[in-house]
């Protein structure tokens, strides 16, 4: 955990007016990345923001009720520029929906909501506390940020999925995995005589990405 955000953690700030909340139970979604650390919650459609090991600190912005390809944001490289982003918005929620807005709808998102008395108050706790100045062009700062970042696939719990149709004389595994107990396998359709009947169907499928090809063994 980096130094800073456990510097944030000892001055017991609570970040819920600006729509950080913490929780007891941070239980992933389907699309929170793999090696998450959710650190707060927007307290709507499970939004959530958390570290992701491997990603150093940077923030991401979590949203599992927008499309499957937009459900993860990188939205500050560090938890000091989060609450700098914090300290320009006043809410969380500026941050997690920039990257679906040019400046001018980010910045009429901004002036038709601002930053109420119990917001003013986190917010001069964080700057009194930190001796920190709201970000400048936050805009910029968000839509800039994504280049530097490398980006998570939708499903991110997920690494890759094995499917098999099944081989011309019999059965087929595949085996993954270097250690008993780590393993994984994904099997054909395991027919020990010969079907009496097939049916046969035509299925069509939209893939969202570019084909991949992963080398198993």
């Amino acid at each position: 955990m980096a130094a800073f955000y456990q510097k944030f953690l000892r001055k017991n700030i609570d970040l819920s007016p600006l729509s950080v909340m913490r929780r007891e139970d941070n239980d992933p979604y389907f699309c929170t990345p793999k090696g998450a650390g959710i650190f707060g919650w927007a307290g709507v459609d499970g939004i959530h923001f958390c570290f992701v090991r491997g990603y150093g600190e940077a923030v991401f912005a979590v949203s599992p009720m927008n499309g499957s390809r937009d459900c993860v944001h990188v939205i500050a490289r560090d938890f000091r520029d989060f609450l700098r982003l914090l300290l320009a918005t006043g809410d969380s929620a500026a941050l997690e929906q920039a990257w679906q807005w040019d400046e001018a709808q980010f910045d009429a998102f901004l002036t038709e909501n601002p930053p109420t008395d119990g917001q003013k108050a986190v917010l001069s706790q964080i700057t009194t506390a930190f001796d920190l100045a709201p970000a400048e062009r936050p805009w910029h700062y968000l839509h800039e940020l994504p280049r530097e970042a490398a980006a998570f696939a939708p499903e991110a719990q997920n690494d890759f999925c094995v499917g098999i149709i099944g081989g011309a004389d019999g059965p087929v595994a595949i085996v993954t995995g270097s250690a008993q107990g780590r393993l994984h396998i994904a099997c054909s359709s395991l027919h020990f005589a010969a079907a009496g009947h097939i049916d046969w169907r035509v299925g069509f499928r939209e893939t969202p990405w570019e084909d991949e090809t992963f080398d198993l063994l």
